[in-house]
């Protein structure tokens, strides 16, 4: 169905593919830094503004892989149910944009990481999907999701991708593939946006945990069952909001740190 322009505010290009979706984009962009309350209404009008786009143009790749983005961004401000109901969506976006352009490297790393987070998903989440949202949860696995990372790193090199593809070694109790995955990308990635920082962080803290275990993370591993296995790095760590490194304070920060 053809949404109005009134709703988005968009009057500029109102039937012009390539503009609606990079204008969803853009509101994607600077609504990651608002606050929840404006979030939730700003991610809302960024998935208007692609589906919008998909109107105007249905053979838009790009247009696609955007509406996957910001549907997931507007369903997480829609509460637990409406996550549910977004998962074959986000797939569809995903596998359509691919099916137009395999070689949008992109979009094989997010299709990657819903097969990922599919078959993490725990039986509680499953439980969720049938009694309260009446879904039957989708189902995938680890080998598929490395499948769609390895396609993605053979178009080109992405750092936050081959932190997916270790992470997927990890969970098939592949450590020696993990570890070594994870020094490629130290020594494939130079730090010029705060994404590169998150990653080299995260890449560090990964090798850290599994090659030198403390001796606080080798007790937890006698009594969890494969606690460095499934591992994660703790939100917080990631909590960084600029987007490049341009900031002279940032580039000290930088140049003293580590990672």
């Amino acid at each position: 169905a053809v949404v109005s322009t009134q709703s988005t505010g968009n009057t500029v290009s109102p039937h012009n593919c390539e503009v609606l979706w990079r204008l969803g984009r853009m509101k994607w962009i600077h609504g990651r830094n608002y606050s929840n309350s404006h979030q939730h209404k700003t991610f809302h009008l960024a998935n208007t503004l692609c589906l919008e786009a998909l109107d105007a143009n249905p053979n838009s790749g790009d247009a696609h892989r955007w509406a996957a983005v910001t549907g997931y961004y507007r369903a997480s401000k829609d509460g637990p149910k409406a996550g549910v109901y977004n998962l074959e969506p986000m797939r569809f976006h995903l596998e359509k944009a691919i099916e137009l352009n395999p070689n949008d490297y992109q979009a094989w790393t997010l299709l990657g990481n819903w097969h990922f987070e599919v078959t993490e998903m725990t039986g509680s989440n499953k439980r969720y999907c049938r009694w309260f949202a009446g879904v039957e949860p989708p189902t995938s696995s680890y080998e598929k999701a490395l499948e769609c990372f390895e396609r993605s790193d053979s178009i080109q090199f992405w750092s936050k991708n081959s932190l997916f593809i270790a992470l997927v070694h990890l969970r098939m109790k592949q450590n020696e593939l993990a570890l070594s995955e994870l020094q490629k990308l130290l020594d494939s990635t130079t730090i010029k946006t705060v994404e590169d920082f998150r990653v080299r962080k995260t890449a560090h803290l990964y090798i850290d945990k599994l090659a030198n275990p403390t001796l606080r993370d080798r007790i937890k591993g006698l009594f969890f069952r494969d606690y460095l296995l499934k591992y994660r790095v703790p939100i917080q760590m990631d909590n960084t909001r600029s987007n490049f490194t341009e900031d002279s304070l940032w580039q000290q920060f930088v140049n003293k740190n580590r990672y």
